[in-house]
């Protein structure tokens, strides 16, 4: 009976020990997979250059780079946050993802129209040190919006004709003889940025930085 009596005491005092050590330490916080996986895409994101920020991220690159479903990618990239829309990519309509909320103007932006914005909000055409050509010809600057994320099966002479409807870039031939070639002659960075919101947007003070 003794020992008995000794078992019970001795299972009662290591309950009160059990239950003075859970107040103690703290409970683990659950967390959810998709919270845990807008924590890696945000921490990711931090890292990237400044010049990044404005890039289209694919839906189907996140995926395969975060090893996780498009269902979870939704819900993750709404806390972080991520701003998608449906795009047609050669004729696919695929989702992308970006940093920067479209506006209602740029949804209905043609594929030239979304890569002159996107030279324009970076500041250059080519690359960061050419920096925004005054002059540049036409066969580089098509070559440029073919390799671009924007690019969808527009031909050069339908590139030429939307960008001159911009404002800020004319048809010119550029060089001397017998080396002249079709070019485009544009405005200054922020008189081409002023007309392509004020043509292209409809919003003259639409913020580019």
């Amino acid at each position: 009976m003794n020992a008995y009596l000794a078992s019970v005491h001795r299972r009662w005092e290591e309950r009160l020990q059990q239950q003075a050590t859970d107040s103690i330490e703290p409970k683990e916080i659950y967390r959810p997979y998709t919270q845990k996986l807008a924590d890696k895409i945000r921490s990711w994101l931090n890292e990237l250059d400044a010049e990044y920020h404005n890039n289209t991220f694919y839906e189907c690159d996140l995926c395969q780079m975060f090893k996780c479903k498009k269902e979870d990618l939704a819900i993750a990239s709404s806390s972080i946050p991520l701003y998608s829309q449906v795009i047609t990519v050669n004729g696919v309509r695929v989702r992308s993802y970006s940093l920067v909320p479209l506006t209602a103007s740029q949804l209905e932006l043609n594929d030239v129209q979304l890569f002159m914005m996107d030279c324009l909000q970076r500041g250059y055409i080519t690359t960061p040190q050419n920096g925004w050509l005054l002059i540049i010809p036409s066969v580089n600057l098509y070559e440029a919006f073919v390799h671009s994320e924007q690019y969808q099966g527009t031909s050069r002479l339908s590139f030429g004709r939307n960008l001159s409807k911009m404002g800020f870039a004319k048809a010119v031939l550029a060089g001397n003889p017998p080396y002249r070639c079709r070019s485009f002659k544009l405005k200054p960075l922020d008189e081409a940025r002023h007309d392509f919101a004020t043509i292209i947007l409809g919003d003259e003070k639409y913020r580019w930085e």
